[in-house]
């Protein structure tokens, strides 16, 4: 067992030193997005028995969740109440765990639920509509 680490290219010098410091001791593969190439994250996603992201970006964890891997996500500093309000409702649906350095272990399994993003959406925009009054029920 190890650890497929991808960077972006935007992550800079002094965080990938920090990676690499980290994994230092551990078997891994670091992409540094300092070289030629795709990023190779999908692959990684294909190929993990679970996955671990940091909540910086919506779509970096709903993309390792739609992976049907089990998802920790590493929280950073800073962020906004929009991002948290996310991560608390993926928490909610266990979609997702907290990674805390030093808490965990040992990475758990566990049956990812179904999530109808679909039916969200449509039974948001349906309450939208409501709320200004100019909206009708849709059966299906």
């Amino acid at each position: 067992a190890g650890f497929a680490v991808t960077a972006s290219r935007r992550t800079g010098d002094e965080n990938i030193a920090a990676l690499r410091r980290g994994l230092a001791a551990v078997p891994h593969h670091l992409w540094d997005g300092q070289g030629e190439g795709e990023n190779p994250y999908f692959g990684y996603l294909g190929l993990a028995d679970a996955i671990i992201v940091t909540g910086d970006s919506v779509n970096m964890v709903t993309e390792a969740c739609a992976a049907a891997k089990p998802v920790y996500v590493y929280d950073l500093p800073g962020g906004s109440a929009k991002f948290d309000r996310f991560h608390a409702a993926m928490l909610a649906c266990q979609a997702v765990r907290k990674f805390v350095p030093g808490k965990v272990r040992q990475l758990e399994s566990w049956t990812l639920p179904d999530i109808d993003d679909t039916g969200m959406v449509a039974a948001a925009v349906q309450r939208l509509l409501a709320a200004r009054g100019k909206g009708q029920a849709i059966d299906g």
